[in-house]
């Protein structure tokens, strides 16, 4: 075992000008939730934020398009540094911020946190994955939104943290799909608690804006007899005003990254179809880079650093504008 010196962290603190559009997304985020506001919430973006360069190339492009469509939809940015693993693979850019050389945790997290300094700086909120914690506490500052994913969502641990926040969490089915657990793990980040980490304590009533995403299982959810089925398991343990985001990439697509536009397209269609589901289906999200498809992390060749995902296939740039210009003239 390689012993490595203790290391030390400075977590980073968003500007005022920063914090007040950090600020104003939580709570736009919150009002869609809620149902004050009637927009469409839009989480996407990359499966995973490496390299830097191009997603900052790709928030530059839906930030251009955010004045067009942001009457009717509440653009968040998927800014993923952390990566669940199945088995083996790279963690994303805090943990590894090049995927052919070792683990660097104090260069990833400066990464990081540059990285999103710059996005929150173009008036953009962002959205990433809690998975390692400790990470995540020296740059939650700058996030609107938090996700818990489908192998994090049972976890004691993960739902404190969503209970103890001030910004919206959203909470993954897991991966089995078992409908039950992933009501419970809502209404765990629903309920009181009390988180420590890194030094910070937080003491909560509970997080009311946690809120259930349906990513698939064994078979996909998103359609509309799934979502009753966990609508009606929400009104049974006492959660009348479940929101639900729809993941249309992962189980649902059966990881075809083609399939999220048809998958929009039916949860838009639901919503308009039934005033019951509407008021519950606030959102979706989509994985989608710059290039379409994705590659392998090559270490011994060249590898597309333009826009091209190294994790899961996303949609194009040129296939995402389309499908949002579609929603909103839909909506």
């Amino acid at each position: 075992m390689t012993k490595i010196k203790k290391m030390s962290l400075k977590k980073s603190v968003p500007s005022n000008k920063e914090k007040q559009f950090v600020r104003r997304h939580r709570d736009e985020i919150k009002d869609i939730l809620s149902g004050v506001d009637d927009r469409l919430l839009l989480i996407v973006g990359p499966c995973s934020a490496w390299p830097t360069k191009a997603v900052l190339d790709y928030a530059e492009r839906l930030v251009s398009l955010q004045d067009y469509v942001k009457n009717k939809i509440k653009f968040v940015l998927r800014v993923y540094t952390q990566k669940p693993r199945t088995n083996l693979g790279w963690k994303g850019l805090a943990m590894q911020p090049d995927p052919c050389k070792d683990e660097d945790i104090r260069r990833g997290v400066k990464e990081a946190q540059k990285l999103m300094q710059k996005i929150v700086s173009f008036d953009l909120a962002i959205a990433d994955e809690a998975l390692f914690l400790p990470i995540t506490h020296y740059y939650e500052d700058y996030l609107s939104y938090v996700a818990l994913g489908a192998r994090s969502s049972e976890d004691q641990e993960h739902r404190s943290y969503g209970a103890t926040r001030d910004f919206a969490v959203g909470v993954k089915n897991p991966s089995s799909g078992d409908e039950q657990v992933a009501i419970n793990s809502v209404l765990a980040a629903r309920a009181p608690a009390s988180f420590y980490l890194e030094g910070e304590y937080t003491k909560s009533a509970g997080n009311a804006f946690s809120h259930l995403i349906l990513r698939g299982g064994k078979k996909p959810n998103y359609k509309e007899k799934s979502v009753r089925e966990h609508l009606d398991l929400a009104t049974k343990a006492g959660i009348k005003d479940l929101s639900v985001i729809i993941d249309t990439n992962h189980a649902n697509s059966q990881k075809d990254h083609k399939k999220q536009i048809d998958i929009a397209k039916y949860v838009l269609k639901l919503k308009k179809k039934d005033e019951s589901l509407n008021k519950h289906i606030k959102g979706l999200m989509i994985e989608s880079f710059i290039k379409d498809g994705r590659q392998d992390i090559n270490c011994n060749g060249p590898m597309d650093k333009e826009g091209l995902s190294i994790t899961d296939p996303s949609l194009s740039w040129q296939d995402t504008e389309e499908l949002i210009l579609l929603l909103y003239n839909k909506l």
